[in-house]
């Protein structure tokens, strides 16, 4: 269910995004993008910018169930050892084919990334 959360949560944000928004969002995928680098986990990152992408939406209740379901995920899938080290540059590729299309406000675009994105998540990590 949570993916069906962040695929609408893209999709909306592609329309109702703003400068501040599109700079948030870049702001989190550099973070992230810093600890790729460096070699180190991002979970946090990831986190961070799947919640911007929610607050782009303006949508309080969407940004709410992102942010109570999202923290779960990343924290079932430590515990479990099941998120491998796939935070590397294909993850990084995902989020920036996601922001791409939430800066051309392309809405079916960045839903069909967002749902890719998770998808690849769960075939690599499950």
């Amino acid at each position: 269910m949570w993916i069906l959360f962040e695929i609408e949560s893209a999709k909306i944000a592609a329309h109702r995004r703003t400068d501040q928004d599109i700079l948030d969002i870049k702001n989190s995928l550099d973070a992230y993008a810093n600890k790729v680098i460096l070699g180190e986990q991002a979970l946090k990152e990831d986190l961070i910018f799947h919640l911007k992408i929610a607050e782009a939406t303006k949508n309080s209740i969407l940004k709410s169930l992102i942010e109570v379901i999202r923290p779960t995920v990343f924290e079932n899938a430590t515990q479990l050892k099941i998120y491998k080290d796939r935070h590397t540059t294909t993850v990084l590729n995902e989020h920036k084919i996601i922001l791409k299309n939430i800066i051309a406000q392309k809405s079916k675009d960045a839903g069909d990334a967002m749902r890719t994105h998770l998808k690849n998540f769960l075939v690599h990590n499950l």
